[in-house]
């Protein structure tokens, strides 16, 4: 596989990883999800879902179900990314206003770490295929 290839199939995941992040991540009130969004509306590579939806594809899954784990993936990053910022200062991420720079996030700093944190979760629950939950394998091994 070239590397024109490689990267071709990155940002046909990339944009799957979009599309479901955005059609799931919706609520009030709308300046904690726009927020929410923020990093994700403004573009990246998208590795971290990527390795996930191949993770699964190298044990014989399929990119469709894995999509949710991946899009889960992508959100704990960016709760990280936004975390990172606020402790360093930075108003700026790759060229992009910082979270709290763009949205004056310290009157609900903590509201939206948690909201990160419920929509990581809860896109695993957006699976609609027969594979055990990621909490019922956990539990048995």
């Amino acid at each position: 596989m070239s590397a024109e290839e490689i990267k071709t199939e990155i940002d046909f995941i990339a944009s799957k990883i979009n599309k479901f992040i955005l059609s799931n991540v919706s609520g009030k009130p709308e300046h904690l999800y726009d927020a929410s969004l923020h990093y994700i509306k403004s573009g990246g590579k998208r590795i971290r879902p990527f390795m996930t939806v191949k993770s699964c594809q190298l044990f014989g899954g399929r990119m469709e179900n894995s999509i949710p784990y991946a899009s889960s993936v992508e959100l704990v990053h960016n709760f990280t990314l936004v975390h990172d910022d606020i402790m360093d200062n930075d108003n700026f991420r790759h060229n992009v206003s910082s979270v709290h720079n763009q949205f004056g996030v310290e009157t609900f700093k903590l509201l939206f770490f948690d909201l990160l944190s419920i929509l990581a979760s809860k896109t695993l629950l957006l699976t609609n295929n027969s594979a055990p939950s990621l909490a019922a394998f956990i539990a048995k091994n």
